[in-house]
């Protein structure tokens, strides 16, 4: 059966932490982890375009200040941020990066257009300490936009004080809210990881003309998600899990090849990359086991 074509906008806004914790070997990371999140965005806008589903992309990143790096480039074509442009200095102006991107969508788009949707993407490594916006004020905004059905707000971050504070006073839906190892390269790494293919089913229900989500991060409603410990298989294996469950591809209508993408898109971004006899081995195994199990639901 044919989709209708959607002709509809998804908006999208990356706001990362560009703070002074951020230096070092966790801004390598961050780097590498939006490589992978571009390579999510260009690879999911191609089925979305086909169905008339239109995406832009814009970054900001936050330390005492906002810098607006690019705003409104087609999915299509955006681009990783080149290291050079990623300054990790000063304090962490969470509240001010989500203003700043809010602000932009409603200066340069209609909002109130019904075929536009809005998702707003944060990642911080710390807590809230330098925002010059009224808090308050842009917690009953973000409150009235989620309760239009076409903005969707989330954050990853460590599992502390400040971070459940912005959660809780922008009333964030809980699955939107994932908590990471925040300290490390490597964790900053993997929740990125994470967080592109959080991204791809995303898209995926876009098409689908889901406009809003309260389960980006976490595997239901109601439930934050948790990246802490996560290892390199693992991801590799649960990524295999959600591309079946959650990003509306049948099971008994899977390729090996589509399982090894998936893999692939994971692992070239993680430290320890597992042979890829290995990866074949695993996603074969997953697979006919996936496959196995439609059969039965069908039976």
């Amino acid at each position: 059966m044919t989709r209708r074509r959607l002709n509809e906008n998804n908006y999208i806004a990356w706001v990362i932490d560009a703070s002074g914790s951020m230096a070092g070997q966790k801004q390598v990371a961050a780097i590498e982890g939006l490589q992978g999140k571009t390579l999510a965005i260009k690879t999911e806008s191609v089925a979305a375009d086909e169905q008339g589903l239109k995406t832009l992309v814009g970054l900001w990143s936050f330390r005492n200040e906002v810098q607006e790096h690019y705003t409104n480039v087609n999915g299509l074509e955006v681009e990783p941020l080149p290291t050079a442009d990623y300054n990790c200095t000063g304090g962490t102006a969470l509240y001010d990066g989500v203003k700043a991107a809010i602000d932009w969508f409603k200066e340069n788009t209609d909002v109130d257009d019904e075929r536009n949707s809005y998702l707003i993407e944060t990642i911080t490594d710390g807590g809230e300490n330098a925002s010059r916006c009224n808090k308050n004020d842009l917690a009953e905004e973000v409150q009235q936009l989620q309760g239009t059905g076409r903005w969707s707000f989330t954050i990853a971050g460590p599992d502390n004080h400040d971070n459940q504070q912005f959660v809780e006073r922008l009333q964030i839906p809980e699955g939107n809210v994932a908590f990471y190892e925040a300290q490390t390269a490597e964790g900053t790494r993997l929740a990125y990881v994470e967080t592109a293919g959080k991204l791809r089913g995303f898209m995926k229900g876009r098409t689908r003309g889901v406009k809003s989500v309260t389960a980006f991060h976490s595997d239901q409603e109601g439930v934050t998600a948790d990246y802490r410990g996560i290892k390199p298989m693992q991801t590799v294996e649960d990524a295999f899990e959600r591309y079946t469950t959650q990003s509306g591809t049948a099971k008994g209508d899977l390729s090996l090849d589509d399982l090894l993408a998936r893999a692939h898109n994971l692992v070239d971004q993680l430290p320890d990359v597992p042979p890829e006899q290995e990866l074949r081995d695993r996603a074969d195994k997953w697979l006919k086991e996936i496959t196995q199990g439609a059969s039965d639901v069908e039976n």
